[in-house]
């Protein structure tokens, strides 16, 4: 058997994203399946190498001539260019033009199974051209309904989004199956009518158990971590709130000021900085850049303590860091909504221990002042939880049964 995995993110990239596809690659090579994948090399460090290697793989990497202009372009010309033809040329996303491309090089036809990931409303130009069939596979984690287009800054997004709508609907009444992340999305698509319900199925992001090797944490040093991005050009999901509740405990604690550090590592936005000084943590936290994926759960498992940030915009995204924070094992410092389904994972999973409002400081100090406590006490063990359900061990035999339905 044969299938085609189109995503724009695959490792080793150093998006968030690439991993789902890239665990599902290994899973079907496991079970006998000969898997071609087309992706990009978008976010990939200059010196990659390809991660996964098998004799019945080839990946195809496919340049996005978007992400050309984005690295090539500098100044305020880079940004006027970008805003532009995000918001007037593009449609239904920046992701089209590789999606073309895609269209004009792939011959989807000597496929058993095409099953599509990550940025699938690129994939809306497949069903313009009545590529979609039954075999074809819908992996929505980055779902996009009625409810999400309000969220979007294109005005070509928002103007087209009844027709955007319709395409979509057809592209899934033509497909065999979808695959939702999050419950909420999953239901928001079945109430919009874009999907029938028998065709959709939740299998929620996973960590892949054997990436991790149960290492200790730094003893010298309590270091708090934060993976990806905080919110992009918007305020919420900002580390305002964190900032300000270490603020708060170091005031309490100042003999702490020696041993805690906040460690982020990835995409930083310099609309954030000032706030590193405002709560006069310079000595506190250091920025580092993406790191690659072996690098990246080295960090999780050596950390005492794992950052998670949402807010209420992000019901129908769970953030896939959350998923390798169950892998590390290690206690998470939670600014997340509670009535959002993010905190019902969470709280399912027994990890919603230390959690509070995403505005809340005076509980974040709180939980800060808790997990120190317990850092002193060398007592930080997340070991006792009931993380298996996000498991690669636990969700691959369902996504395999859906790839192998007739």
């Amino acid at each position: 058997m044969k299938i085609l995995i189109i995503s724009y993110y695959f490792l080793p990239s150093t998006i968030a994203n690439a991993k789902r596809p890239f665990y599902i690659t290994k899973g079907l090579l496991d079970k006998g399946w000969d898997v071609d994948v087309i992706t990009s090399d978008s976010n990939t460090l200059p010196d990659y190498t390809e991660q996964l290697t098998h004799q019945n793989l080839t990946i195809t990497r496919i340049r996005d001539p978007y992400y050309t202009a984005e690295i090539s372009l500098t100044g305020k010309l880079k940004k006027i260019i970008l805003a532009f033809l995000k918001g007037f040329i593009l449609w239904p996303d920046n992701y089209v033009l590789w999606a073309l491309k895609i269209l004009r090089k792939t011959d989807t036809k000597k496929y058993d199974r095409v099953f599509v990931c990550i940025m699938p409303i690129s994939m809306i130009v497949f069903s313009l051209f009545k590529k979609v069939s039954s075999k074809w596979i819908f992996d929505y984690s980055e779902p996009f309904s009625l409810k999400t287009v309000k969220r979007r800054r294109s005005p070509i997004l928002f103007i087209m989004s009844p027709f955007m709508m319709r395409l979509q609907r057809r592209m899934l009444k033509r497909s065999g199956a979808a695959l939702f992340t999050s419950n909420t999305a999953l239901q928001d698509y079945v109430d919009c009518g874009l999907i029938a319900k028998e065709k959709s199925f939740l299998v929620p992001l996973f960590f892949n158990d054997s990436d991790y090797s149960n290492k200790e944490p730094d003893k010298d040093l309590c270091i708090i971590s934060y993976t990806g991005v905080f919110g992009m050009g918007v305020e919420k999901r900002s580390p305002a709130t964190f900032f300000q509740a270490l603020h708060l405990f170091l005031e309490k604690t100042p003999e702490a000021r020696k041993k805690i550090k906040f460690h982020f590592y990835g995409q930083w936005q310099e609309r954030d900085t000032p706030l590193i000084s405002k709560y006069n943590l310079e000595d506190i936290v250091a920025i580092n850049p993406a790191v690659p994926h072996e690098h990246y759960l080295n960090v999780l498992e050596t950390s005492s303590i794992l950052l998670l940030v949402t807010d209420e915009s992000d019901n129908m995204f769970i953030p896939s860091k959350m998923l390798d924070y169950f892998g590390a094992k290690r206690p998470i410092l939670a600014f997340v909504p509670s009535n959002s389904e993010t905190y019902s994972i969470l709280k399912d999973a027994g990890m919603h221990t230390f959690h509070s409002e995403p505005y809340d400081a005076k509980q974040g100090f709180e939980n800060i002042e808790a997990l120190w406590n317990k850092w002193i006490r060398e007592n930080l063990s997340c070991k006792n939880t009931t993380t298996n359900h996000w498991s690669f061990s636990f969700q691959m035999p369902r996504i395999l049964e859906i790839v192998n339905k007739k």
